[in-house]
């Protein structure tokens, strides 16, 4: 997860955030990010991907 970050300078506080991803394999990437935004303070974080890997 060191790989992953948010800037320091967008306020989320509160915020409801559409995460998307194009394709996923696992899902622990956008499990990662939707963990580091609600640290941040995300009031909401919805996930999507346009595709699943098999």
């Amino acid at each position: 997860m060191q790989s992953i970050r948010t800037m320091q300078d967008v306020e989320i506080v509160d915020d409801i955030v559409l995460l998307m991803d194009d394709v996923t394999t696992t899902g622990n990437s956008l499990y990662a990010c939707k963990e580091l935004l609600k640290q941040r303070g995300a009031g909401s974080v919805e996930m999507f991907a346009l595709g699943k890997a098999i």
